[in-house]
């Protein structure tokens, strides 16, 4: 199966489906299922804190993430379907928002002009995180 390799939190961010759309700085032709791996490396807790402020859901309950040392790191935290891929607009219009999950999954991409978007769809996040070594670009990943 096809991988793509998030950091932390951005991967558990899919996996609990908070964030749909992936940013990345280049397309793919690829289209079908692929496994969202955590990678071994974590921001630094600033940039964690702030994200974790961004996922307070909105009803003022606490954030979507967890504490920061419980990340799943080096292993596989969700399969999804990658469905479409598409170029970043050169300005992200307030009706483009339908695009992503929450109106904060904004917050959690860079979606400036010359990036894509990597459209998920059928997230299904993994109960047991499954180890394995994460790779740059789409990789091939075989579950042992």
């Amino acid at each position: 199966m096809k991988a793509i390799t998030l950091w932390q939190p951005w991967a558990q961010l899919v996996a609990i489906g908070e964030k749909t759309v992936e940013t990345r700085s280049w397309p793919t032709k690829y289209r079908g299922e692929i496994a969202i791996h955590a990678a071994k490396n974590l921001p630094s807790k600033s940039t964690y804190n702030h994200l974790r402020s961004l996922s307070t859901k909105a009803d003022g309950s606490p954030s979507v993430l967890g504490p920061f040392q419980d990340l799943p790191k080096g292993c596989i935290v969700a399969i999804a379907e990658l469905h479409d891929v598409q170029p970043t607009p050169m300005k992200f219009e307030p009706y483009m928002l339908q695009w992503l999950s929450t109106p904060r999954e904004y917050a959690y991409g860079n979606f400036s002009p010359g990036r894509y978007m990597w459209f998920l769809k059928n997230i299904k996040g993994l109960d047991k995180p499954i180890p394995a070594k994460g790779y740059q670009r789409i990789w091939e990943w075989e579950e042992e």
